[in-house]
């Protein structure tokens, strides 16, 4: 399992030291380059430098493209081209190189501007707070409808979907989500924003967004910039385990998008849009 490391560790109980060996949450740089045609001419573009769990980079790297609103859909790539420096964090990192087709515009320029900050904020494409509602999708306020009931057993589903934490306690996870309360696909990585990329990427292999009819299940908390990249690729519905921040509610109540948090087992906390479940 790629996601997971090993250690050799001491534990201290009391009087007596122990050393045993102990699973870790695997980290590894992945550096993107995006190669674009401009007048005929391929442009190379150093992006970003993803720290993320080594394990679904083609699918990690869609949905960062997608959610950053560089690429429609996939068939806006060519090609990927992977260099596996076997994600060994003291030499060089690992690299995946996107060859765009050649009529896909792209404005190298600004990229090369708003891309200077790191990619561990999920929203590093992002130049000012006004930019962040540009070309998000408007979301119909029929899309996605759920039972109440298949929503509050979703946390039971992503306890045991989520194998890499189970072993380390170290990863967040995402599910995509349909309305049968089933999860459809689930990532795990050490951000919360790959995790998410990859469950983007993945989805992206089947059907180009907007994501109308699917939703999202988050292990942790609710962002700011989660209800964002949600609303980039049209998904309706938010569920997590833990909080939402005040911005991520604000985001999510002006674009009607459905944000529940604090879900447990026998209850959920309905922060907007709650016309999306069925009671």
């Amino acid at each position: 399992m790629k996601e997971v490391a090993q250690a050799h560790i001491k534990i201290y109980r009391k009087d007596k030291l122990e050393e045993l060996d102990d699973l870790l949450a695997a980290e590894a740089p992945l550096e993107v380059e995006l190669r674009y045609f401009k007048a005929g001419e391929q442009q190379k573009l150093p992006l970003v430098l993803l720290m993320r769990s080594p394990g679904k980079d083609k699918e990690l790297v869609t949905g960062f493209l997608l959610s950053e609103g560089i690429i429609r859909n996939q068939d806006d790539v060519e090609r990927f081209q992977f260099v596996d420096n076997g994600f060994r964090m003291e030499e060089k990192p690992d690299k995946m190189f996107v060859i765009l087709k050649k009529e896909v515009e792209v404005d190298g320029d600004k990229l090369e501007r708003n891309f200077l900050s790191s990619s561990s904020c999920g929203l590093c494409g992002k130049d000012s707070m006004e930019s962040l509602n540009d070309s998000c999708f408007i979301l119909p306020r029929d899309s996605f409808k759920i039972e109440a009931d298949k929503v509050l057993a979703l946390k039971q589903k992503l306890n045991e979907g989520q194998n890499a934490f189970s072993l380390t306690g170290g990863l967040h996870a995402v599910g995509l989500i349909n309305e049968q309360g089933e999860i459809e696909i689930l990532c795990e990585d050490v951000g919360r924003h790959n995790a998410l990329d990859k469950v983007i990427g993945s989805l992206s292999q089947q059907q180009h967004p907007p994501f109308y009819n699917k939703g999202l299940l988050l292990s942790g908390r609710t962002s700011y910039e989660m209800v964002h990249k949600a609303l980039m690729l049209g998904f309706p519905f938010i569920v997590s385990i833990g909080a939402p921040s005040s911005l991520a509610v604000n985001m999510a109540e002006e674009s009607d998008l459905t944000l529940v948090g604090f879900l447990k087992e026998n209850r959920m906390n309905i922060y907007s849009a709650e016309q999306r479940i069925v009671f």
